[in-house]
């Protein structure tokens, strides 16, 4: 006996998965869900929102993840709006398709090599307009991302409506994400992606310090060096796998190059963060590394 897609709700709605994952009890501060976990609704709906542009839903990977504090629920990221470099965008099939589209050539607005794209995974990253050329789509921005309704089908007799979110670039976040009129107007004009923030890069859904909770505190076993067009980054990894964004002052701390691994661990600090008043977010944390970490310190004595 088959079931029809057509009984499946025309709206995604993740309402459901969060009743349930509120009531688990997470080990991890963040947790990339299984496809296979997600239930048949979702299933069905991220598949054919998937194949609507050239995409496979992939039952081995991961299209959500879950925020945890003390093991209790916080929060659900699902599919969201970043303002993506063409690089990452090229691996898409609407990018292997249009590969014109997505050339590095100077553009008048300054924003080189960067359009609106939408983050299905840590790997898939799908251009906007892959969806905005679906004959029939409609599209509703505000601000605070994108409501998308795929057009009726055999499958969705009704059409399949589904929200993006859009993150928004630290500088004057809250004066952009209240101005409903201004954010529709660049949607119309094709800037949208300038208010926007850029996915966590180097290889990996590296954490933001600002995400992270007032007084916690984390193991850090590892940490690596990411090049970057504004010279580079260190990313640290938790004992359970976590990757996070360190600030300047972290990264001073391992400038002196420690020996950090499971053997020998640090902990990292998050005191508290603090508004600023150009909207950006100063984090007040620290890299606690024991004074035998360090493999060279001269006639500096850490040990008092």
């Amino acid at each position: 006996m088959t079931t029809s897609t057509a009984q499946v709700p025309s709206v995604v709605s993740f309402d459901e998965v969060i009743r349930l994952y509120s009531g688990k009890l997470w080990d991890k501060v963040y947790t990339n869900v299984p496809n296979s976990k997600i239930g048949r609704t979702l299933t069905t709906q991220f598949s054919y929102i998937l194949n609507q542009v050239g995409e496979k839903f992939d039952p081995d990977g991961s299209i959500i993840t879950v925020k945890a504090e003390n093991g209790v629920f916080k929060a659900l990221y699902s599919p969201t709006l970043y303002k993506v470099s063409n690089t990452l965008l090229r691996g898409s099939a609407y990018a292997k398709a249009n590969p014109s589209l997505f050339e590095d050539e100077p553009a008048e607005n300054g924003e080189t090599g960067y359009n609106l794209g939408v983050r299905f995974s840590q790997t898939l990253f799908v251009p906007y307009m892959a969806f905005a050329n679906i004959e029939g789509l409609d599209a509703m921005p505000s601000d605070s991302g994108i409501t998308i309704v795929l057009p009726e089908s055999d499958e969705f007799p009704d059409g399949l409506t589904f929200d993006l979110a859009a993150r928004f670039a630290e500088a004057d976040m809250e004066k952009r994400k209240g101005d409903s009129i201004k954010m529709r107007r660049a949607f119309a004009k094709g800037t949208f992606f300038m208010f926007l923030a850029e996915p966590p890069t180097g290889g990996s859904s590296a954490t933001p310090l600002r995400d992270l909770e007032d007084g916690t505190e984390y193991t850090i076993v590892g940490y690596e060096f990411k090049e970057s067009d504004n010279g580079g980054f260190f990313i640290l990894t938790t004992e359970d796998g976590m990757k996070i964004m360190s600030n300047k002052a972290i990264a001073r701390t391992l400038e002196a190059v420690p020996v950090v691994t499971p053997a020998k661990p640090c902990l990292l600090r998050v005191v508290n963060k603090t508004k600023m008043a150009n909207g950006n977010t100063k984090v007040n944390a620290s890299l606690v590394v024991p004074s035998e970490n360090f493999p060279s310190r001269g006639d500096i004595d850490l040990d008092w």
